[in-house]
């Protein structure tokens, strides 16, 4: 799909993690985050000593225009024909990495 860079509405204003996750270099927690209004997991590492961290979503983020496209195009060599396809009014759709999209 499509590589373009997420968009500020796709960045999650804040990630939020256990309040009794254990501090430390390496230490690994998982947080939550929200985008335009849908759960995201976000796994949070722990680089150093200082407090420095790198953040990984654990879900799939995806431009919902690339996901109708190819759902669109998917059919279509399917033999389906023109296919209307909307994920709804987000930029980004949500999912659980190996899930179907709903």
């Amino acid at each position: 799909m499509g590589g373009a860079e997420a968009s500020d509405r796709s960045r999650p204003a804040a990630v939020n993690c256990p309040t009794d996750a254990k501090q430390g270099k390496r230490n690994d927690v998982q947080g939550a985050a929200n985008v335009e209004g849908q759960a995201v997991t976000v796994n949070v590492t722990q680089t150093d000593d200082s407090g420095h961290v790198t953040f990984a979503t654990a879900d799939a983020m995806l431009h919902r225009t690339d996901v109708e496209q190819f759902i669109q195009t998917d059919a279509q060599k399917k033999g389906a024909g023109q296919a209307t396809v909307n994920c709804g009014t987000t930029a980004i759709v949500v999912a659980k990495v190996g899930s179907a999209l709903a």
